[in-house]
Formats: C-alpha cells, sequence, structure tokens
C-alpha cells in the first residue's frame, strides 16, 4: 500500500549577514529536502521566528545590529526544541563558552 501522507520537512532558518554564506549553506541544505529560509539580518530572522519557528537556526555570532547571541537567547527562551548551531569567521573562545552556557 502507497504511503498517503508524507513526513514534514526540517525546517531550517540560516542567518549571517553575508549573502554568500547563506546562500551557500542554503544550496547545500534544499537538495537534501530540507525546508530552508535565509535572512541576512537578525531583525529580519527574528521577525520570522516568531511567526513560525523552525525546528534548526544556523546563526553567524557577529552580525550587526543584533549578534547571534542575542538571537540564541531568544529562540531557545520561545522555542527550547529549536536547535540552534553559531557559526563565526572569528576565533573568540569567550564568545564560544558564552554560547555553550546557554
Amino acid at each position: 500500500m502507497e504511503q498517503q501522507s508524507r513526513e514534514r520537512s526540517i525546517s531550517i532558518m540560516v542567518v549571517d549577514d553575508d549573502p554568500s554564506i547563506t546562500e551557500m549553506i542554503a544550496d547545500y541544505l534544499t537538495p537534501m529536502d530540507y525546508n530552508v529560509r535565509t535572512y541576512n539580518n537578525s531583525h529580519d530572522c527574528l521577525a520570522a521566528f516568531d511567526e513560525q519557528p523552525a525546528d534548526i537556526v544556523i546563526a553567524d555570532f557577529r552580525m550587526p545590529e543584533l549578534d547571534g547571541l542575542v538571537l540564541l537567547r531568544h529562540m531557545k527562551e520561545a522555542s527550547p526544541a529549536t536547535e540552534v548551531i553559531m557559526i563565526t569567521g572569528y576565533g573568540d573562545m569567550e564568545i564560544e563558552l558564552d554560547a555553550l552556557s546557554k
């Protein structure tokens, strides 16, 4: 018997102020049947997350206006089940340890 309903795709939000990074990650994930939404600023990402949280968020640590730690805190408070993956082009152990404590 053919399966009538298909499990929903995992939703992933990608936010980085560098459009080439969000595009690269989306290009990699989309063919794997993930529902990928990309954002190039943290305010748009937060607004979209508040309307429809994602299963996974991939966020840059350092962005203008709101940094990745602000996003991490907000998203984990609003949706504890959401997994947040932080990425950065900078090596800063203090920031990494702060993120791990969230």
